[in-house]
């Protein structure tokens, strides 16, 4: 399972890599729910505990103070944050 969210997280950071090129075909805009379930690994419906577990496995692997990219922990972060606002709701 944790080779199925390493992935998600290369396939974003693969995605972004161009943005700084001109006529990029990354999308504008605010993060969606399909994409922060794929930056974590999580289903659709996952339970609170679920995103919080995912988002601890892999921001431990990507966390700027253990020599990762500060990018990849915003995108984790933001992503765990969207998904926890919908629970909520």
């Amino acid at each position: 399972p944790w080779v199925v969210r390493g992935l998600g997280l290369l396939r974003l950071f693969k995605r972004n890599q161009g943005a700084n090129k001109p006529n990029s075909n990354r999308a504008a805009g605010p993060m969606t729910s399909a994409q922060a379930r794929e930056i974590l690994g999580v289903e659709p419906g996952a339970t609170r505990q679920e995103i919080i577990e995912a988002h601890r496995r892999l921001i431990q692997k990507v966390h700027p103070d253990r020599g990762g990219n500060d990018w990849l922990a915003s995108q984790l972060n933001a992503a765990k944050e969207l998904l926890l606002q919908q629970i909520k709701d």
